[in-house]
């Protein structure tokens, strides 16, 4: 018996995140600033996709995990915010006590990730006479790592982007013709053009 694409199950995480955000972009989102979900959530998805043979709630579970573990995810619960459902409606309000135990999640996966959530990036003063950068050639990856061909890449490579003083590492999410999305290790998602992109560290 074939599979109808609505039986086909969703590959992996990202997949589903993807899916939840086109199903439900009032509530989940990629790009920009998240929102705070509504307590109980998971039980509300499990309901509204239960006929749905494309994801299970096993899969629902994890995603949801990723999604609410993100550092962008993590910024948006402040004292309060108001949660939103799954039709963008608004529940209850972030209380002091998410507020705090989301910023200590998040600095505490800040510090795992080398970056430290208190320091406040440093910039030297310009000495008087000092030629600007030429922004062209700031950005000089160290190593011998290879520009990527967009062609050759696929969904869940690792690769870095340049576009700051070092690279930033990520995973892309999806191929467009002249450009791929990488979502961060930040959460964010971004267009990245072939000749911002290189290979992973280790490669």
């Amino acid at each position: 018996m074939e599979q109808t694409e609505s039986s086909i199950k969703l590959p992996d995480t990202k997949a589903v995140i993807a899916f939840l955000v086109e199903t439900f972009p009032a509530c989940f989102t990629q790009e920009g600033e998240a929102k705070p979900l509504k307590i109980g959530i998971f039980q509300d998805l499990a309901a509204r996709l239960d006929a749905d043979e494309r994801v299970s709630k096993t899969q629902l579970r994890v995603a949801l995990r990723h999604y609410t573990n993100a550092w962008r995810y993590l910024r948006s619960v402040k004292a309060g915010v108001a949660r939103v459902d799954l039709d963008g409606g608004e529940s209850s309000v972030v209380s002091d006590g998410e507020a705090e135990h989301a910023k200590t999640n998040l600095h505490e996966s800040m510090r795992k990730a080398g970056v430290d959530p208190d320091k406040k990036p440093y910039k030297k003063p310009a000495e008087k006479g000092a030629r600007k950068p030429n922004p062209a050639a700031r950005v000089k990856p160290k190593g011998k790592a290879p520009r990527l061909d967009i062609n050759g890449l696929k969904i869940g490579d690792a690769v870095r982007v340049v576009g700051g003083q070092r690279p930033l590492p990520g995973t892309v999410v999806a191929v467009d013709k002249d450009s791929v999305q990488v979502q961060l290790v930040t959460g964010m998602v971004m267009h990245v053009k072939g000749e911002h992109l290189i290979a992973a560290k280790g490669e």
